[in-house]
């Protein structure tokens, strides 16, 4: 997290940062994109806090956090090098926490025709052990960006698979004509039903849609 941060935390899985803000370890992915191996650390940093608020420690219930990345890419002798890190990829979360990573579920992917890696995690959507199944629908860009506005990788929102207390339902990633993104599909209990999610170029993010 150092990568992202610029800031040594010794090892630790969560630290203090700047402004009140701590950094914490979200998840860790190995992939392939363009025949090349990468590996991405994704971590989420906690608002800044300034005066009573930092002070009493108060949680605003309200408060998203920022998804940040660091990502490293695998030369022809296995090294790994940084290739870059971003310290805003999109907000997700609520009350100051970051969705926590289902690891009960695999994370999926899906390359693009044009290259880029959709990635779906598995998580639990809400605070504490009563979250709701969900996906975070994250794609990663392996070509030189474009312009100030493009992310090599671009968080593009929470996916629900299920209510709280409940068995999270199966995703199905689907190509989708005229789009590079694919569907997300959701499946309902009992498998005849799903609701299916696409790509809002507008809004730079994932929708439910009517079937």
């Amino acid at each position: 997290m150092t990568a992202i941060s610029d800031i040594d935390g010794g090892g630790a899985l969560s630290y203090d940062v700047e402004n009140g803000s701590k950094i914490h370890y979200w998840h860790g992915q190995q992939f392939e994109a363009g025949g090349k191996q990468y590996y991405t650390g994704f971590a989420w940093i906690t608002p800044h806090k300034y005066g009573a608020d930092r002070e009493t420690g108060r949680i605003d219930p309200a408060a998203k956090v920022t998804l940040a990345h660091a990502t490293f890419v695998a030369d022809g002798d296995r090294a790994w090098t940084l290739q870059g890190s971003e310290p805003f990829i999109g907000e997700f979360g609520q009350a100051e926490q970051g969705n926590a990573i289902d690891t009960s579920r695999k994370p999926q992917t899906f390359t693009t025709a044009s290259g880029r890696v959709l990635l779906a995690l598995p998580s639990r959507a809400g605070t504490g052990d009563a979250g709701a199944p969900a996906y975070e629908v994250l794609v990663f860009n392996p070509h030189e960006l474009q312009g100030t506005e493009e992310r090599k990788w671009t968080f593009l929102g929470t996916v629900a698979a299920g209510t709280a207390g409940a068995t999270a339902a199966p995703l199905e990633l689907v190509a989708v004509d005229g789009s590079d993104l694919p569907a997300l599909r959701v499946k309902t209990a009992g498998g005849d039903k799903a609701t299916e999610y696409r790509y809002d170029p507008g809004h730079n993010t994932y929708r439910p849609i009517s079937r």
